[in-house]
């Protein structure tokens, strides 16, 4: 799929609006490990997945400076819209790493693009609400099944809902994601995997 077509799923999109969007579509391959954004540089680039698996994240320093920690925010994969939102809307700079976990191939448009696009077609809003609203409810999931809820519930979240993530994603971003260790999230793994047998 590539994003025209995952715009038209969510509503036609009209024959202009189709042929203006192609036009400001860029391809980009990315290599696993490579970044899509870096902390403490403006986001000016909204991607579309159309293979691959990309992780985000930021560094949470200790309390006194000493250590720091990656801490996993999101795992996007095919068929998801991905920008460190804030800093694009914004064009300010983001606190945001976007990381490759996979060979990543890509579609992009800018910034610039996207608010020229914005005022010829005034309907392409419509598009750009029902995507707001799908990346809240996600955000919101997220915040209510992974961090108000026990190690095990976490796990067994991540499994009702993005199941494909514990095949993908090593388990240290795992662990990250649902904020436990990776010695904890073995013990559940083992434990799991022990009752199923």
């Amino acid at each position: 799929m590539n994003l025209l077509d995952y715009l038209d799923s969510i509503y036609p999109l009209s024959v202009p609006v189709r042929t203006a969007f192609a036009a400001i579509l860029t391809p980009l391959d990315v290599s696993k490990k490579d970044y899509l954004v870096k902390a403490g540089t403006i986001n000016d680039r909204l991607f579309f997945i159309r293979k691959g698996l990309v992780r985000c994240y930021y560094i949470k320093l200790s309390p006194k400076g000493k250590g720091r920690k990656e801490v996993s925010n999101w795992f996007l994969s095919e068929g998801d819209t991905i920008a460190s939102m804030q800093s694009f809307i914004t064009q300010q700079p983001t606190d945001e790493y976007m990381q490759a976990l996979e060979d990543c191939e890509l579609e992009y448009t800018t910034f610039p693009q996207v608010l020229q696009l914005y005022n010829q077609y005034p309907e392409i809003y419509r598009h750009s609400q029902i995507v707001t609203q799908k990346y809240s409810s996600l955000w919101h999931n997220l915040l209510k099944g992974i961090r108000m809820q026990t190690a095990e519930e976490r796990y067994q979240f991540l499994l009702d809902q993005y199941p494909a993530l514990t095949q993908r994603v090593p388990a240290r971003y795992l662990a990250s994601y649902l904020d436990v260790t990776e010695v904890t999230l073995s013990r559940i793994r083992n434990k799991r995997a022990y009752f199923i047998k």
